[in-house]
C-alpha cells in the first residue's frame, strides 16, 4: 500500500479560521447557560481555595495574577474565544507565558491548576457537557474517542477503573494555568493526540463566530484508479488513500507530522473497501425506494445515508463518531453519497 500526502497553500488568515469542522460559538454559549448552576457551584469552591492560597503568597506578581483571576469570577470558566484572547494579553502582562512555565513558577503554577479543579471536572462535568455539545471523538484525528480509562484512586488506594474525559488545553496549562478550566480553551481529544501535542502549536480553531460550520480544508480520498483496481482484485493492498492538508503558518505543526494522520488511517483500508462495495450494491434507485416505501423508518435522506455508510453522513456531525470525516469524504468521492444540487 502507498500513502500519498498532498499539501497545498492557503492564506494564514483563512487557515486560522477554518478547522476540521468548526462549531458556532453562539450554540456553545446557549448550552453553557444550561449548566450555570453547576458552574457557579464549582467557582464558589475554587474561589475559597484561591482566597486562602492568596493570603500565603509573598511574590507580588503571583498575588496580582491571583487577584486578577478572582476579580473575573466565573467568567474565567465561560469566556468565549474572543474574550480569552483578550484575557491572555491581560494575564501575560502580569506573568508572561515564558515566565509562568519556568521552574521558578512551578509551585505557583501547579497549585493554581489543582485549586481550579480540572482533574475533578474530567470525570464529572466535562463528559456530560461535551456529550450535550455533540463531540465524542478527537477533534484533531477524528479516529478515536475522547475518553480514556484510568485507575480510580481513593485515599491512595485503587478502586478499580473509570472513564475520564480527555481534553487538550489550546492555551497550555503550563503557560496559562488561569485557563485550565475555561470551557472554550478545552478541545476534546484522544489520549494519543493529547500526549503528542503537548505544548506544540497547531493553527486550529474549534469555535467559530459564524453560526454555521466552515467547509473543512482537510480531506481524505482514494488515488486515481484504485477503486477500479480493487473491484477487480478485491485486494486491500490496491487501495491507496491520500490525505490533503493546508500548509500551516510559521511556527505551527502540520497535522500529519504531529498526529500521524496518514499512519492512523493506513489501518482503515477495509473501511474504504466496504464503502466501495456499498457504492456498487446500493444504487440511488434503491435509496429512493427506502424513502418512499418505509417512511416511518427512513424519515429523510440523511437517515438513509447514515444507514448505508455506517456512519454519520452530514459534515456538521463528524465529531459524533470515529472515522466520520474519512467515511464522508470517500463516500462522496466514489458516488456512494451525492451532494444536493
Amino acid at each position: 500500500m502507498i500513502w500519498k500526502l498532498n499539501v497545498y497553500k492557503i492564506s494564514e488568515t483563512v487557515y486560522r479560521n477554518i478547522i476540521m469542522i468548526s462549531i458556532a460559538t453562539k450554540g456553545i454559549e446557549d448550552i453553557i447557560v444550561g449548566y450555570d448552576a453547576e458552574i457557579i457551584d464549582h467557582w464558589q469552591m475554587v474561589e475559597k481555595g484561591l482566597v486562602t492560597y492568596n493570603s500565603t503568597l509573598t511574590d507580588a506578581k503571583e498575588k496580582n495574577y491571583l487577584n486578577h483571576l478572582l476579580a473575573l469570577g466565573k467568567e474565567i470558566i465561560t469566556a468565549n474565544t474572543k474574550r480569552l484572547n483578550d484575557l491572555k494579553k491581560e494575564f501575560g502582562k502580569i506573568i508572561s507565558a515564558s515566565d509562568m512555565k519556568s521552574k521558578k513558577r512551578k509551585v505557583f503554577r501547579n497549585t493554581l491548576i489543582e485549586l481550579m479543579g480540572y482533574a475533578n471536572l474530567r470525570s464529572t462535568f466535562y463528559p456530560k457537557y461535551f456529550f450535550k455539545v455533540g463531540i465524542k471523538t478527537c477533534v484533531y484525528c477524528n479516529a478515536l474517542l475522547t475518553v480514556v480509562v484510568e485507575r480510580a484512586m481513593v485515599l491512595g488506594k485503587s478502586k478499580g477503573y473509570q472513564a475520564k474525559f480527555q481534553a487538550d488545553h489550546y492555551l497550555p496549562k503550563k503557560e496559562y494555568p488561569c485557563f485550565s478550566i475555561s470551557i472554550f480553551n478545552l478541545y476534546p481529544v484522544c489520549a494519543n493526540c493529547n500526549i503528542v501535542k503537548g505544548v506544540k502549536k497547531v493553527s486550529f480553531n474549534l469555535y467559530s463566530d459564524v453560526n454555521k460550520h466552515h467547509q473543512s480544508p482537510f480531506s481524505f480520498r482514494l488515488s486515481n484508479g484504485c477503486k477500479a483496481k480493487f473491484l477487480l482484485s478485491r485486494n486491500l493492498d490496491d487501495i491507496v488513500i491520500e490525505f490533503d492538508e493546508p500548509i500551516p503558518p510559521k511556527g505551527h505543526e502540520k497535522f500529519d507530522d504531529l498526529f500521524s494522520i496518514k499512519g492512523t488511517y493506513a489501518t482503515q483500508r477495509d473501511v474504504a473497501a466496504d464503502l466501495i462495495l456499498k457504492a456498487e450494491a446500493y444504487p440511488l434507485s434503491y435509496r429512493n425506494t427506502l424513502l418512499t416505501s418505509l417512511p416511518k423508518i427512513f424519515q429523510n435522506k440523511s437517515v438513509v445515508n447514515r444507514l448505508i455508510t455506517g456512519n454519520y453522513a452530514e459534515e456538521s456531525d463528524i465529531h459524533k463518531r470515529p472515522l466520520a470525516k474519512f467515511t464522508l469524504d470517500i463516500a462522496y468521492q466514489i458516488g456512494l453519497l451525492k451532494k444536493d444540487p
